[in-house]
């Protein structure tokens, strides 16, 4: 293989890896406070909360509000792993396994073709 293709391939894996380290990075939300659904009052966000709207929910409640319904669960809801846990699961590396399983034939293709 001439420098030009190995140069391209290098090139090409590093704005891959920029692309996806990019898209893996939470933006920031707009709002530092929310109004709780069950009782009105305004209250900061917190790690909870946080994670909530991360998870696409829209409804939040305050913090006594929380502890209040999780009072009258069955025990064992509401018990729920931690965020770095989850925030695994949630990063499938979707675009990851595609651009691997183009590149190799790609790189064996060009391999064939220059031996």
């Amino acid at each position: 293989m001439t420098n030009e293709v190995i140069s391209a391939i290098v090139v090409g894996w590093l704005l891959l890896f920029l692309i996806t380290r990019k898209r893996a990075r939470r933006r920031p939300f707009a709002a530092q406070t929310f109004t709780c659904h069950r009782c009105g009052t305004i209250t900061p966000h917190n790690a909870r909360t946080i994670g909530a709207l991360r998870d696409g929910k829209s409804r939040f409640f305050c913090r006594p509000c929380h502890l209040k319904w999780l009072k009258t669960q069955p025990p064992g809801i509401g018990k729920r792993r931690p965020l770095s846990s989850r925030r695994s699961e949630s990063q499938g590396g979707c675009l990851g396994l595609v651009a691997l399983l183009v590149s190799v034939p790609l790189l064996g293709l060009a391999a064939w073709t220059w031996l």
